[in-house]
């Protein structure tokens, strides 16, 4: 009995292995003729996925088209889901940013685009113009403006938007360089001439500015910054005649503006019209109080036309700020002597020929800043020194007057002798 049962276990074993090995292998025979369930469905997917990609995409653009802009970023967001890396959702989403008014988003949206592609043209452009409308990223348009040339380097339109970006940076000599190109020259605005133009003449290239000015303001007559800066070439070379009522028809309409008052004041004053000077120099002392020209300028216009009082008191208050100007000491220094301060006279007379002014006229001066102040001997000195630099009669006589109160009379006659008879007889 015991043995009959240990042939049954044995065959009922025998049986179970070999139902599994037929199994077994019915499987991988299975598998070797017909794709993995798991193979087909990863298979489905994918190209269900970029179906459903390419669909999102073309539905969005065509909501951007008939301007469902908030419908279209929904869907471009949606493509982006699918595909993080798609360059066409990206841009999408970065256009219709732009298209929705919020520029700042759209930018980073396209940064994200640079990332995927750095040399991505339309990216890059979106990027300059963007940048290019606010001042403070001025700097950035002009990068990717640079790196979209770089790309597309025949594109006339961009190297206009360079030339426009540099003029607004200051950038004045890189801006002209861009500007003065023919082809680019054809499709400028009348602002981008203006802003030629401005950037002519800040880089010192006048001559080509002048023509190019006076053609702008024949078509704007009331802009009042090219008259100034067509006036500001005129005073650079002097030619007041033409600068002076350029800077009065500004003044008609910007009167207290205290830089155009002192170009204008200025350019009376070195004109000798003392008393036109007065007002507009006025406006600029008062417009710009620490403004050592405007204050200095005020003060000769009031020594111009005979005030000189007030004249003192204004060279008083700026010569602090040029006491390393001989030329500026000696003149404050005829003023006192004029206004007979002799003592307050000889200091800066003084103070002028210690910086190494030397000349007749501070030499004659000092020497009669000490004689009004009760130093003749003192002044003796300079004024022969005076006489023997310049010989004139109104020098012999002042010098044999001088010998005269020292008690050298022969002197003075001597001097005296040497007079004119129409001087003596003066």
């Amino acid at each position: 009995m015991e043995f009959r049962k240990g042939i049954n276990l044995f065959l009922a074993v025998f049986g179970i292995v070999l139902s599994i090995s037929f199994s077994y292998a019915g499987y991988l025979i299975y598998k070797q003729r017909s794709p993995s369930r798991f193979s087909q469905e990863e298979t489905f997917n994918s190209s269900h996925q970029n179906q459903n990609l390419a669909e999102l995409l073309a539905t969005a653009e065509s909501q951007l088209k008939n301007s469902q802009v908030e419908q279209a970023l929904i869907a471009f967001r949606k493509a982006l889901s699918l595909n993080p890396a798609s360059l066409e959702a990206q841009l999408g989403l970065a256009q219709g940013e732009f298209l929705a008014g919020r520029e700042e988003v759209s930018a980073r949206e396209y940064e994200r685009a640079i990332s995927l592609d750095s040399k991505n043209p339309k990216a890059l452009l979106q990027l300059a113009h963007i940048y290019s409308h606010q001042k403070k990223t001025w700097g950035q348009s002009e990068l990717k403006f640079r790196e979209y040339l770089k790309v597309k380097p025949d594109d006339l339109e961009a190297q206009l938007g360079l030339a426009r970006v540099l003029a607004w940076q200051g950038k004045a000599a890189e801006a002209t360089e861009v500007f003065s190109r023919q082809a680019v020259a054809r499709l400028m605005t009348q602002q981008d001439s203006r802003d030629y133009a401005f950037a002519l003449v800040k880089s010192g290239q006048r001559h080509q500015a002048e023509p190019l000015l006076k053609k702008l303001l024949s078509e704007r007559p009331h802009d009042w910054e090219l008259k100034l800066q067509l006036a500001s070439i005129y005073a650079e070379r002097k030619d007041w005649d033409s600068a002076l009522p350029i800077y009065s028809s500004v003044l008609q309409e910007r009167p207290n503006d205290p830089r155009v008052n002192l170009t204008y004041g200025l350019g009376l004053l070195s004109q000798k019209n003392y008393k036109a000077a007065l007002v507009p120099l006025e406006k600029a002392r008062i417009g710009m109080p620490s403004n050592g020209e405007a204050g200095l300028g005020y003060a000769r216009a009031l020594k111009g036309v005979g005030n000189l009082r007030k004249a003192a008191k204004e060279f008083d208050r700026v010569v602090p700020e040029y006491q390393n100007n001989p030329g500026i000491l000696r003149e404050y220094a005829d003023l006192l002597l004029e206004k007979r301060d002799y003592s307050k006279s000889e200091k800066y007379y003084k103070a002028a020929y210690k910086s190494g002014v030397c000349d007749e006229r501070l030499l004659t001066g000092l020497g009669g800043a000490l004689r009004g102040n009760g130093k003749s001997k003192e002044a003796l000195p300079f004024m022969e020194e005076a006489y023997r630099r310049q010989p004139t009669d109104r020098l012999a006589f002042e010098l044999a007057k001088l010998y005269q109160k020292l008690g050298r009379n022969d002197k003075a006659l001597e001097l005296l002798s040497k007079i004119s008879p129409q001087r003596a007889a003066k």
